[in-house]
């Protein structure tokens, strides 16, 4: 049975800390504070412009961007309506939303591309979303506070760490159902959980804050902690080797002082710390074998490069502001980071010789992202129909239309049924490649656009949904000639 919720406000402990998005108990170290500090200084300030997109070193460009989806936590998007970003990989773009619960602050996804899983912080719960549809299946309850989830690779399970709870829920993927939790020996504040067949059998790794991480052999009908490996003083995130032979764990060594632990899965031991001084390590990705481990540096809005052995960092990539989760695509050919502080999504070249920011991901639709997730795109739905309506509203003298209002209205629909929650970008001939609003479909398949930019003479507009789901993308354009006004 799931842990039982209470409503009360724990009471923080000393020395831990938390995502930012978590709004009620936090674990509070040298460089991070509650989300409720957060987003106060945010809403006293400008926040920081995207990095721009530096010119690429010379090395073999990717035959193509990776056909796969992105999964979004936006741990400050709106109590009222919280959602997690789907961005379609091949675009660049968030092509759509799903519904969840209060503080959406981890993603995971199940290896087949067929469900996502969203632990929401302000809520106790981890919603299950169809890939499909991006329209959430089930919600599941879970202990206090969920700050990090996995799925197995079997895609069976979800281990789900529950901070306050100091347990970890593992939940059935087949019924949607919490059938274990994890209470012996799991420690204070378990945060970060990762999956993966290590040489020993099937293993969770799970950080908390008594400086350890904990083994979990879930392979058991009753899934139980067997080992505690002693790492960095408080650790955050884990990740593994794409073989399972090792472990990486980022965290903190006391204040002003990073590490990163490397862990023999088959002996359960610390076989290297790399020490990092003035860095603040919180996210770690591992990509295909032999790749190099990406760590965030939060405090310093960077993305530490270091090779898979362990032993020295390689590259410092400049990102966006307070990076938190990072995460590869599927082919190892880039590195995606959640920029917490300016609402962006850093594409790193890790094709590159020196790694580098590529391409950054702003849109309205992500709002401190804390989590991200990878996965492939489930399979076709069926095509899809756009059809975009130009009108033009206001009248100019002798009855001439006034041109200083257009008005754009745009139904998305697939087997004729209309399609909700998905983005549609308007773009003009007069405005070039600018979008001119990326609104979302209403539950009618219908959204609707203004351009206010006087203009005379002949005009295109187009209206493109670039795929969501299992919806394949759609374009609709319609030209008009627009009298000037007299």
């Amino acid at each position: 049975m799931p842990d039982t919720a209470v409503s009360e406000v724990p009471r923080e402990p000393a020395g831990r800390r938390c995502r930012p998005g978590a709004a009620r108990r936090t674990r509070v170290g040298a460089w991070s504070t509650s989300l409720a500090v957060v987003l106060a200084a945010f809403a006293l300030t400008t926040p920081l412009a995207a990095p721009s997109a530096a010119a690429p070193s010379a090395a073999a460009q990717p035959s193509g961007n990776p056909n796969e989806y992105l999964y979004i936590a936006n741990s400050t998007s709106a109590a009222s309506s919280p959602y997690v970003s789907v961005a379609n990989l091949n675009y660049d773009d968030v092509t759509g939303i799903a519904n969840v619960d209060a503080n959406p602050t981890a993603v995971a996804v199940k290896p087949d591309g067929t469900v996502a899983y969203s632990a929401n912080t302000g809520a106790d719960t981890v919603t299950v979303i169809d890939a499909a549809t991006d329209e959430p299946r089930a919600t599941v309850q879970v202990g206090q506070l969920p700050q990090g989830l996995a799925v197995t690779p079997d895609g069976n399970h979800v281990y789900v760490a529950n901070t306050s709870s100091n347990t970890v829920s593992v939940i059935d993927t087949g019924t949607n159902r919490v059938t274990a939790t994890v209470r012996d020996d799991v420690g204070e504040d378990p945060f970060g959980v990762a999956t993966a067949v290590t040489p020993t059998g099937p293993r969770a790794y799970v950080t908390n804050g008594d400086g350890n991480v904990v083994v979990i052999d879930t392979s058991l009908t009753v899934p139980r902690v067997i080992a505690t490996i002693p790492v960095s003083q408080d650790p955050q995130q884990v990740a593994f080797s794409a073989d399972g032979s090792r472990a990486y764990v980022a965290g903190l060594n006391g204040a002003g002082t990073g590490a990163v632990s490397v862990i023999d899965t088959a002996t359960n031991a610390v076989i290297r710390t790399l020490t990092l001084p003035g860095s603040t390590p919180y996210g770690v990705a591992t990509g295909p074998s032999g790749s190099d481990v990406y760590v965030t540096d939060t405090e310093n809005d960077a993305v530490l490069v270091i090779d898979p052995a362990g032993q020295a960092v390689t590259a410092t990539v400049s990102v966006g502001d307070r990076p938190f989760g990072v995460v590869y695509s599927s082919d190892g050919n880039y590195v995606y980071v959640a920029n917490f502080g300016d609402s962006t999504v850093s594409r790193i070249g890790a094709y590159l010789q020196e790694p580098e920011v590529v391409n950054t991901l702003d849109s309205s639709w992500i709002e401190g992202p804390v989590g991200l997730a990878a996965g492939p795109i489930p399979a076709s739905l069926g095509d899809t129909d756009l059809r975009l309506k130009v009108t033009k509203e206001g009248k100019g003298p002798r009855g001439a239309v006034n041109p200083d209002r257009i008005t754009l209205r745009a139904e998305l629909t697939a087997n004729g049924r209309p399609l909700r929650n998905k983005v549609v970008t308007f773009t003009s001939s007069t405005a070039g490649s600018a979008a001119l609003c990326t609104p979302l479909t209403d539950r009618r398949g219908r959204v609707t656009c203004h351009d206010r930019y006087p203009h005379t003479g002949r005009i295109c507009y187009t209206a493109t949904f670039n795929g969501a789901g299992g919806y394949a993308p759609a374009t609709a354009t319609t030209c008009r000639r627009i009298p000037e006004v007299r």
